[in-house]
């Protein structure tokens, strides 16, 4: 068991930051589930209090006439004309505790409400962070990430909310049983107190070790994710290369971590529940020697008294069983917002509605001195580029994979800024948030085309809903697409499967250009466009440059001799530097 300082700081720094989250979400309710909880522990407490005159009107005991509580309540009856016989005290017993029913169904639900509220606003606040963030830091950042902050980290932060209503709930549980114990004994309820203040310290270096150990399954749970991904998105690589064994050798290995670890937690939760078990027999048997032979408690009011401290260390051991379940679980926010303070730190500028005017290419555009790295520590992937993109012209960008292609397209459409050079437009240099009003000026179709599994039609309109008829086949039409369209079943209602799987590879490409084509860029790029097509789609391909250049400036990244002959304009990098640029 680990006394480390800098544990026990990042144990306080989690709480302290889940608790300010917490704290400003949706506080109207959170409120009104925090008083409800309140009055249903004070009806528990009434009730307990009951307990003695209705002992009394049977028989035992006096009744507790000394209780001032008590004594209010009777005094109250009397004025109401009521007598505290047996009938108005068990009608007393049964409505606190069918109120108190009540009152508890009315708090569940709406602790819920608000345990799911928190959720789904941590999870809203994480992926509109994700889509605002500067392209190149996204890059550098695993998909697993993601996937476990959304999906695994998230909801277990969502049960350490529900832990916390848990402790909320046994802390005041626990101050009213200790309340009305001080009204029956003050000495056995402070001698009660003081053996608990000695269950909790022994019982604090397991609340650490239960920390540490969580924060640990936190960095295995996130390496499983990475490798299930990673398998997946190179399966045909993995196959292709017997990499299978070592894939699955890795996952069994971070499994078998993973569950080792959830040995140990449990284990460390079961001994901690057999150590306060043990703690806690010894400290009633205690409490009960020390009131028969020490402190001369009346019999009946020994009973209820017993009663209640029989609730108060159940309700301890539950108070216990919560803040570990708490502390186990609130490093998984902690993990949730570093990703998200590390998103945040690279938002991008986004320009709002009154920013100005769109920016329109007259000219040209032109990149001038790029140097570009993704990593200030890893090589550039441009040095000191200058290309300049005539409007109405196919300029094409070739060289080998890794000479920066994907790079220098990504500056120039806005995804990317500029490094250590300057994007400019008919010579007027663009800042940030005029590059990201560029952006949505410009298309790209990637050589990987994306289609949604839905319909053709589902798959245009997504990039401009408002798109007519006409429109829709204006576009496709430029692309030489309605004829094979028009022969499928259902035409544009027609579906094209998981990632565009139901169409040939020229028909995704084509379909895809469509799409952009809606979007009225004034620059379209198309990365690799001829890649896995066969002959003829390479030729139905080529067959439509002219056509596009009419209703758009066309940036093409290719290694295909049959593209670049097409271009006005050929710029070939080489390891990030521009090694050609005439005219062709």
């Amino acid at each position: 068991m680990s006394d480390d300082p800098k544990q026990t700081r990042g144990g306080a720094l989690d709480l302290a930051l889940f608790a300010k989250a917490y704290l400003e979400g949706g506080r109207l309710k959170l409120i009104a589930v925090l008083v409800l909880q309140v009055v249903h522990t004070s009806i528990t407490g009434i009730g307990l209090l009951l307990i003695l005159p209705l002992l009394g009107l049977l028989g035992f005991g006096p009744g507790g006439t000394d209780n001032p509580l008590l004594a209010q309540l009777s005094a109250a009856l009397d004025e109401l004309g009521l007598e505290l016989t047996l009938g108005p005290g068990l009608a007393l017993f049964v409505g606190a505790i069918g109120f108190r029913a009540v009152l508890d169904w009315r708090r569940t639900t709406w602790q819920v409400e608000v345990e799911q509220d928190f959720q789904t606003s941590l999870r809203n606040q994480l992926y509109e962070t994700l889509a605002g963030t500067e392209l190149y830091w996204l890059q550098r950042l695993r998909t697993s990430e993601f996937v476990q902050a959304t999906q695994s980290e998230i909801r277990r932060a969502q049960e350490a909310v529900n832990a916390l209503f848990q402790l909320f709930a046994q802390t005041l549980n626990l101050g009213a049983y200790f309340v009305v114990a001080l009204l029956l004994s003050v000495p056995m309820t402070l001698f009660a107190l003081i053996g608990g203040g000695l269950a909790a310290l022994i019982m604090l270096p397991m609340v650490k070790r239960t920390h540490a150990l969580s924060r640990q399954q936190i960095r295995i749970r996130s390496g499983m994710i990475h490798n299930l991904i990673e398998h997946i998105q190179g399966l045909r690589t993995a196959k292709s290369l017997d990499l299978t064994e070592r894939f699955v050798a890795d996952y069994r290995r971070r499994s078998a971590q993973a569950a080792r670890n959830v040995v140990r937690l449990t284990r460390l939760s079961a001994l901690s529940t057999l150590v306060f078990d043990f703690v806690a027999v010894l400290l009633l048997a205690a409490v009960v020697y020390a009131g028969l032979t020490r402190f001369a408690v009346d019999p009946v009011r020994f009973v209820v008294l017993i009663l209640v401290f029989i609730r108060i260390f159940p309700a301890i051991g539950q108070l216990q069983f919560q803040i570990q379940r708490f502390v186990s679980l609130v490093p998984s926010f902690r993990h949730y917002l570093e990703l998200l303070n590390d998103l945040q730190r690279h938002e991008e500028s986004m320009p709002g509605p009154d920013d100005g005017p769109r920016p329109r290419m007259a000219q040209a555009l032109e990149l001038r001195n790029i140097t570009f790295s993704y990593h200030a520590l890893e090589e550039a992937a441009l040095r000191d580029v200058s290309v300049r993109i005539e409007r109405g012209a196919l300029t094409a960008i070739g060289g080998q994979s890794g000479a920066g292609k994907s790079t220098l397209v990504d500056i120039a459409t806005g995804l990317l800024p500029p490094g250590t050079g300057g994007l400019f437009l008919d010579g007027h240099r663009l800042s940030d948030r005029e590059r990201i009003l560029w952006r949505r000026e410009t298309a790209l179709v990637p050589q990987e085309s994306f289609l949604f599994d839905d319909s053709i039609r589902a798959n245009l309109v997504c990039v401009k809903p408002d798109a007519t008829e006409h429109e829709l086949w204006e576009a496709l039409d430029a692309v030489n697409c309605r004829g094979f369209v028009e022969a499928r079943h259902g035409g544009l209602d027609s579906p094209v499967g998981e990632r565009g799987g139901l169409l040939s590879g020229g028909e995704r490409q084509r379909l895809s250009i469509a799409r952009a084509l809606l979007r009225r860029p004034q620059l379209l790029v198309l990365d690799e466009p001829t890649n896995n097509l066969d002959k003829e789609s390479v030729a139905a391909l080529l067959e439509i440059f002219e056509k596009l250049k009419r209703q758009a400036t066309l940036l093409i990244v290719s290694h295909d001799p049959r593209v670049l002959q097409c271009a006005d304009r050929i710029f070939l990098l080489e390891s990030g530097i521009l090694v050609s640029g005439a005219a062709s």
